[in-house]
């Protein structure tokens, strides 16, 4: 089966959404995961968009996929039920729950979560203590969870402070699975792709 995930991310240039692709690919290689076909789409609305377009034109053997920030912490009863209730999406005719996963609620609390390869790839100067503690983490606001990690960044230097962009990527790409399986909605991704 081919498969095919749809990624929030990389902005609207192709040199970031090179860096996108191949920071998710990096990532899901360390997991286990090979042979993955990664889409990074740019915007959340754009990632909907190219994650439906396939629905309509794949054959029975492509399964499609889309990982997004949920943006609002989450409850796991229906990640079809967040994205109606958040965005007025409607869920697809015939896709599933496993179809949909969350960057809960961002994507750096999946670099938040792997501080120790944050220190290693910000520096010495980067404030572990700065981070929100791992626990409940995916239940945080994107806008808490990026604020701490841009202050764990702060004294890092002017070309080392955090930013969406190739350097989150480049983070991204640093960061150990393991360590990530402490997140519920990451055990979700994994187990979902992996079945």
């Amino acid at each position: 089966m081919r498969v095919i995930l749809y990624v929030e991310g990389g902005g609207d240039t192709n040199a970031t959404k090179i860096e996108c692709r191949k920071a998710f690919r990096i990532l899901l290689e360390k997991a286990g995961l090979t042979g993955i076909e990664i889409v990074a789409c740019g915007s959340r609305n754009q990632t909907f968009k190219d994650f439906k377009t396939e629905l309509w034109s794949a054959d029975i053997k492509t399964m499609a996929c889309m990982l997004v920030d949920s943006e609002d912490p989450v409850d796991l009863s229906s990640v079809w039920a967040h994205l109606k209730a958040r965005d007025g999406w409607e869920q697809p005719l015939g896709t599933t729950e496993t179809q949909v996963q969350f960057m809960a609620t961002c994507m750096e609390t999946w670099l938040m979560a792997d501080a120790k390869a944050m220190k290693q790839f910000f520096g010495k100067d980067f404030k572990v203590a700065k981070l929100l503690p791992l626990a409940g983490l995916e239940r945080r606001t994107r806008d808490k969870v990026q604020d701490a990690l841009a202050d764990a960044t702060q004294d890092c230097g002017r070309d080392r402070i955090y930013k969406k962009g190739k350097r989150s990527f480049q983070a991204l790409s640093k960061v150990n699975p393991n360590v990530l399986m402490e997140l519920e909605f990451f055990r979700r991704f994994i187990a979902d792709l992996k079945s």
